[in-house]
């Protein structure tokens, strides 16, 4: 679909999409995957965004804990806050991880906790779209 797509010249919009596969982490057991595919997603975005002429907006959608690491661009401090305006999760633990095994599970969701105690309006600026639930996908 997305071949034809690109071969019809004439529509008027053109959709581009790329994606993200971690390879199966296991960032549900040990948080310090999570901050090292926040830092990937966030230099995938700035290497998306040298491919086009001017900046361009980028949906992010996330499913699990992916997520969770498309939600954290928004914090990490290389991440430019104009290029994503929407965020998908699907089955994401917004609230707490099922099982929380090491500290830095419990440090990567209290990073985005202070983040948005810090920046109420991101809520008024950005869209964040979650799909799926379960006792702990909570937002």
């Amino acid at each position: 679909v997305a071949y034809r797509m690109h071969e019809d010249l004439h529509k008027l919009h053109h959709f581009n999409y790329f994606t993200v596969d971690f390879n199966e982490e296991f960032s549900g057991l040990y948080g310090g995957v999570l901050f090292t595919q926040s830092d990937f997603v966030v230099a995938a975005l700035q290497t998306i965004q040298k491919l086009y002429s001017s900046p361009t907006k980028v949906i992010l959608i996330g499913h699990s804990m992916g997520g969770l690491v498309a939600r954290s661009v928004f914090v990490h401090p290389e991440f430019q806050y104009d290029s994503v305006d929407l965020v998908i999760t699907l089955s994401t633990p917004h609230n707490a991880a099922p099982f929380q095994f090491d500290w830095n599970i419990h440090s990567f969701y209290s990073e985005w906790d202070t983040y948005v105690r810090s920046n109420p309006k991101i809520y008024e600026d950005k869209v964040f779209v979650s799909i799926g639930s379960g006792i702990r996908d909570t937002m």
